[in-house]
């Protein structure tokens, strides 16, 4: 438990806001370092980048909801990470299947 915190779910909940948060400002890294790598691995990283950033965002919402279970003071922000969590991460995970099937064909 957090030292700045009432509830058992309050470290949680800032948490997983916090991660679906950085997945947002981290897909713009991820395009940076798609141009920057080799023309042949391009594909390669950019399906990884895009994996990554999905799997970080379905964790921060899977926290969020974990904060929710157990109670926590911080309601809105657990609500709000849990749900952007969700939807940014199933959102960049379909774009991420779409782009490989088209990198395959």
């Amino acid at each position: 438990m957090d030292a700045r915190t009432t509830h058992p779910g309050d470290a949680a909940a800032r948490r997983g806001l916090l991660f679906a948060l950085a997945v947002i400002a981290l897909l713009p890294v991820i395009v940076a370092v798609v141009t920057i790598v080799p023309q042949g691995a391009r594909g390669a990283v950019f399906e990884l980048g895009l994996l990554c950033a999905a799997a970080l965002a379905i964790w921060g919402g899977v926290l969020a909801r974990h904060a929710l279970q157990t109670g926590t003071g911080r309601t809105t922000s657990a609500y709000a990470g849990s749900i952007v969590g969700f939807v940014t991460g199933i959102t960049i995970a379909l774009i991420a299947l779409t782009s490989g099937i088209g990198l395959l064909t």
